[in-house]
């Protein structure tokens, strides 16, 4: 629903994007839809629209547009933002706690 409230050159991204391409035991509630910078959309409940400079309709595939796996998860290891990546904290307790 979110990409198609966004319009076209939108696409599923981060967690969201991995979640769909098969990752296990991340899910959100939220969704994540990328879309070009910079952006003028309403508020949707459940989506969160991130505005990327990355060329977001390169990286997705699918007739949901949904980015691939290898940018989404760079995009998420990179954007240093708790909520985009809890990939550093669940990391860090699985290490300390092992």
């Amino acid at each position: 629903m979110g990409v198609l409230h966004a319009g076209p050159g939108r696409a599923i991204g981060g967690l969201s994007a991995l979640e769909r391409r098969g990752l296990a035991h991340w899910h959100r509630e939220e969704i994540t839809v990328l879309l070009a910078k910079p952006h003028n959309l309403a508020p949707l409940a459940g989506v969160r629209f991130v505005g990327t400079r990355r060329p977001v309709g390169l990286f997705a595939t699918g007739p949901l547009p949904t980015w691939r796996t290898e940018p989404a998860a760079l995009l998420v290891a990179g954007s240093g933002r708790g909520r985009d990546a809890p990939l550093t904290d669940r990391s860090q307790r699985w290490s300390s706690s092992a």
